[in-house]
């Protein structure tokens, strides 16, 4: 029924995840399925608070939030299940959509 289960999550905020990925490993489990997990870095959104922010803040924060993912993964879905992770940078909403898209 399922080939890829898409799970967007906030690795800031434990209670986006604690009960949807279980319920996703085992909906990849039982259908299979490969499990997508991703995060988005927000971009800050006004030109002039981007001028305060180190340059090379987006590669930064992408890599930290890309080596969580796959701690939270390693820890966290058993073996047996393919995980990709992804990181979007800006809009939450977009960069989800985009992965629907992609995925």
């Amino acid at each position: 029924m399922y080939e890829k289960v898409l799970l967007p999550i906030d690795l800031a905020e434990k209670i986006s995840w604690r009960k949807a990925l279980p319920t996703a490993v085992e909906c990849c489990r039982a259908f299979g399925a490969e499990l997508h997990l991703m995060t988005v870095v927000p971009d800050f959104g006004m030109s002039a608070v981007a001028q305060y922010v180190p340059e090379d803040y987006t590669e930064r924060a992408a890599a930290e939030a890309a080596e969580q993912l796959k701690k939270l993964s390693a820890e966290q879905v058993t073996d047996g299940i393919k995980v990709h992770h992804r990181v979007g940078y800006g809009s939450v909403y977009e960069e989800i959509l985009k992965a629907v898209e992609g995925t």
